[in-house]
């Protein structure tokens, strides 16, 4: 059994590219790709599972071994994943620009490869970054660019732009601190 991200369905995808290509995953498969490398090994796929962009196959040894067809779909919705990324990077560059114009003084919730890339590719460092907030009680306490990372209590009586910058979870931590009831701006990225 073999359980992979499918990536003939990035196509549409809205996650950065940190979150699918990075350190963690250094082979890509699709469907067909998965099928023909077992193949090779003398292995057919005898079940599948889908769950969103999860891709779970089962293989047992055979005897007389099938290859696929060639993958045709797997560039393409590479392809058109990074033409759209490419478009978010520029807005998100050029929203984080006008933040460090305006001199607004920045909480960053995050503190994953997401908000790493940004403060690396950006003018996010330059901002007036104040603090970094996570729910992961691991990073509380530690300092990224000399600033403290807080848990989210920290926001409870500050009045900062709150700028979400995670990968999987953004709009579920706006919802955590719009219940939060604070007076903090929040962007999404």
């Amino acid at each position: 059994m073999i359980s992979v991200p499918d990536y003939s369905q990035i196509g549409n995808d809205p996650s950065s590219i940190p979150n699918y290509f990075n350190l963690e995953h250094i082979n890509y498969f699709s469907e067909k790709t998965l099928d023909y490398l077992l193949a090779l090994n003398g292995l057919e796929r005898i079940a599948q599972m889908r769950a969103g962009v999860d891709l779970t196959q089962v293989y047992r040894k055979t005897e007389k071994v099938k290859f696929p067809d060639k993958d045709t779909a797997t560039e393409q919705a590479i392809c058109s994943y990074f033409e759209k990324q490419n478009e978010r990077e520029m807005q998100t560059k050029e929203l984080i620009k006008e933040l460090k114009i305006q001199g607004e003084e920045l909480v960053i919730w995050g503190t994953g490869s997401y908000v790493m890339s940004l403060l690396a590719t950006t003018d996010l460092l330059q901002c007036k970054i104040k603090a970094f907030v996570d729910n992961n009680k691991i990073q509380q306490g530690r300092k990224i660019y000399n600033c403290t990372v807080y848990p989210p209590a920290y926001l409870k009586d500050k009045e900062y732009t709150v700028l979400i910058c995670s990968v999987l979870n953004g709009n579920v931590i706006k919802k955590q601190l719009e219940a939060m009831n604070t007076k903090n701006n929040i962007i999404v990225l």
